[in-house]
């Protein structure tokens, strides 16, 4: 069975996939205050920067105090295919 069309077609699907994440990053890396629930505790690559979700189930690390659970105003600094970076503003 010739499956080469099949492994391309998900090639493709999966390079989409890449550049819909990053301009997604890209674009929320513009937006200056977002909302996070800082539930997740450390960051698992930085033990200094807290990470927390969006509502659209994207992970945020970011530097800040913020408690466990709590919602927190988040300015975004930078973006990556999976997660997005930033600082605390304050609590929401």
């Amino acid at each position: 069975r010739d499956t080469t069309g099949l492994r391309c077609r998900i090639r493709v699907a999966t390079a989409l996939k890449e550049i819909r994440d990053r301009e997604l990053g890209a674009w929320l890396a513009g937006d200056p205050l977002i909302r996070v629930q800082s539930g997740e505790g450390p960051s698992r690559t930085d033990p200094t920067r807290l990470r927390g979700r969006l509502r659209q189930n994207i992970a945020v690390n970011f530097t800040g105090t913020a408690e466990p659970g709590a919602l927190v105003m988040v300015e975004v600094t930078g973006a990556t295919s999976a997660t997005l970076t930033g600082r605390q503003l304050g609590v929401a």
